[in-house]
């Protein structure tokens, strides 16, 4: 009887941790009518590398890294979102969220991400060429984080994004991903994007209502 209970007992702590690493560490962003997947990769710049990422990242506090997206939007989305029309996805604007574990974004502690980050020169219709520049306009978010030095990017690293962009014509953005600056411990971060961001003058924008596309585990932890 003793050994049939402990052979129980095991089985259910298996099962247990089982479903423990089956679980997400965080939960999904939820399910959108503009976005059908976003590709998101870690750039390393000494060897014109990228490497995608997980939902779990882990960094050094006061550390970042420069990435790439590429949004895949859905073949067909609304009109309008929030009483605003929504614009062609080559002029959506994107940006970066992060809060500590178990708050929320609209809390005091969040740290809005480099943004807004637009896609290409969001009036050129050279939006579509990969040779194109991408555009992104630094925010306090970067200093908050440890202001590492990074360089802007001309175009998406590696021959294989840059096929990508030219035969799938896709947008594409740039950031720095990082988290607050010298604090140590687990956040959430935010990929959102803008459908009904427009320019209402050349130098002014407005943004309208948000769309979470990505949710992720920040890890920061103390340096070495």
């Amino acid at each position: 009887m003793r050994t049939f209970l402990t052979l129980f007992i095991l089985a259910g702590v298996t099962l247990g941790c089982g479903a423990g690493r089956d679980r997400p560490v965080v939960a999904p962003a939820p399910p959108n009518d503009f976005v059908k997947s976003i590709i998101l990769e870690r750039i390393n710049t000494a060897n014109d590398s990228v490497s995608e990422w997980s939902d779990e990242i882990e960094i050094p506090v006061n550390t970042g890294f420069v990435a790439q997206f590429e949004l895949v939007a859905e073949e067909a989305f609304p009109d309008e979102y929030h009483d605003r029309e929504v614009r062609h996805p080559n002029r959506w604007m994107i940006d970066v969220m992060t809060f500590p574990r178990g708050g929320k974004s609209t809390d005091k502690e969040a740290l809005r991400g480099t943004g807004p980050i637009f896609p290409r020169e969001p009036t050129s219709e050279k939006s579509a060429n990969a040779d194109s520049p991408l555009h992104a306009f630094n925010s306090k978010h970067w200093y908050y984080c440890g202001f590492t030095p990074a360089n802007m990017l001309k175009k998406p690293v590696s021959e294989k994004s840059r096929q990508r962009l030219k035969a799938l014509k896709n947008p594409w953005f740039w950031t720095y991903f990082c988290g607050p600056k010298d604090q140590v411990g687990e956040f959430v971060y935010e990929i959102r994007i803008f459908p009904t961001a427009a320019w209402i003058s050349p130098v002014r924008s407005e943004f309208g209502d948000f769309v979470v596309i990505k949710r992720g585990l920040l890890r920061v932890v103390p340096a070495e």
